[in-house]
């Protein structure tokens, strides 16, 4: 027997998953490791001033990280992917 299961766009968050962006935002301005450095807090500030321009966090971050240098841009990229895990952990 053959099963197919099709699952849609909405499934998460009928689960009650917090997997807006819109959610990890809420989580991502509130969290700090205490040792942001300005880059960090510049790009949380740009985020909270700017929230409808982050509906689309790859479209938003993509035009952000092009003004400023590459070292930054890569820190902040990964300290973004590390929120996001920590926000919407990948289930082991």
């Amino acid at each position: 027997m053959n099963i197919v299961y099709l699952i849609g766009n909405g499934f998460d968050l009928n689960l009650g998953l917090q997997t807006k962006y819109q959610h990890f935002y809420d989580y991502y301005l509130t969290h700090s490791e205490g040792n942001d450095s300005p880059h960090i807090k510049d790009l949380k500030d740009h985020i909270k001033n700017n929230r409808e321009n982050w509906s689309d966090l790859e479209f938003a971050l993509g035009d952000y990280l092009r003004m400023i240098n590459t070292d930054d841009a890569v820190t902040l990229h990964d300290h973004l992917v590390d929120h996001l895990s920590k926000h919407c952990p990948v289930p082991k």
